[in-house]
């Protein structure tokens, strides 16, 4: 009995997707004490202690907020059987939003009908130690308010001319009458990188053999996020995300010498929601 070359790639997707899902990566957050944490604590205090001259400068500033995230990724790849690449990466980015003015029109509202204004928030690298950190949130605070500032300027002098808007609600929604206060830690995941290395190296390697897959590879890549919250309202958060996800992509060429490609990309969060052996059949349907 001959198999087409279609038929031959969902048996090799198949035999993939059923050896993928028996690999446990799987991290759960727990709930912490917000006022205790190290990171919140220096960001509220030096949050406050700008806000506290800032609301007093001309134009004000009425709204501040830092957004600090730490990131962990690792990564790999690979192609029939060899591996191509394994990363790891840790990074930590600073965003500051600045909103001058008032509630009713501040530095955000669109200049012109069709531009869409920044909201003076940055992304740098910085260290998570106490006092670079202070100095960083003070340099790039200071920075920001001026480009508030000057746009907020540009905000009312094209306010005074502009056609009436059809829209008439405030630039920004009334703070929450209770503010937001939570925290929680990610829990180390527990896996064997290499074991996982040799697994994906496995599954690139069923692709081998076949002369029509002119193209493949499989890969893994695992983000794991924190990320720690404060604004002038008292906000305070700190929320941790993990996200690995599993794909593989494969191009086939027909004997008419038209290309054919196959991808999917498998989301993990929990256990219970991996597809079953019914659903990736489906999937290999499309």
């Amino acid at each position: 009995m001959k198999i087409n070359k279609m038929a031959k790639m969902s048996f090799i997707f198949a035999l993939i997707f059923s050896t993928i899902f028996t690999t446990n990566l799987f991290a759960e957050s727990k709930k912490t004490d917000a006022n205790k944490d190290k990171i919140l604590n220096i960001l509220s205090t030096e949050i406050n202690r700008e806000f506290k001259q800032l609301k007093k400068v001309k134009p004000p500033v009425y709204f501040l907020s830092y957004e600090l995230t730490e990131k962990d990724v690792f990564s790999l790849s690979a192609t029939l059987g060899g591996l191509e690449g394994q990363v790891n990466t840790h990074t930590t980015y600073l965003d500051i939003d600045v909103r001058v003015g008032s509630r009713e029109l501040d530095n955000t509202r669109k200049v012109k009908a069709l531009e869409f204004n920044s909201n003076n928030s940055k992304e740098i690298q910085v260290s998570l130690e106490e006092a670079p950190l202070k100095k960083l949130l003070w340099l790039e605070t200071e920075n920001a308010v001026k480009d508030a500032q000057q746009q907020y300027l540009k905000v009312v002098a094209n306010n005074k001319t502009a056609a009436e808007r059809s829209d008439n609600s405030d630039d920004f929604s009334a703070p929450l009458k209770k503010a937001s206060v939570y925290a929680e830690d990610l829990q180390p995941l527990d896996f064997d990188k290499l074991a996982l290395a040799k697994k994906v190296q496995e599954l690139s390697a069923l692709f081998k053999g076949y002369d029509f897959i002119t193209s493949s590879q499989v890969s893994f890549n695992l983000s794991q996020e924190t990320v720690y919250f404060v604004n002038t309202e008292k906000t305070k958060l700190k929320t941790t995300r993990v996200l690995g996800r599993l794909s593989y992509y494969a191009i086939a060429r027909n004997k008419d010498g038209m290309e054919v490609e196959r991808n999917k990309s498998y989301d993990v969060l929990d256990p219970n929601d991996l597809p079953s052996q019914e659903e990736i059949k489906e999937d290999k349907k499309e």
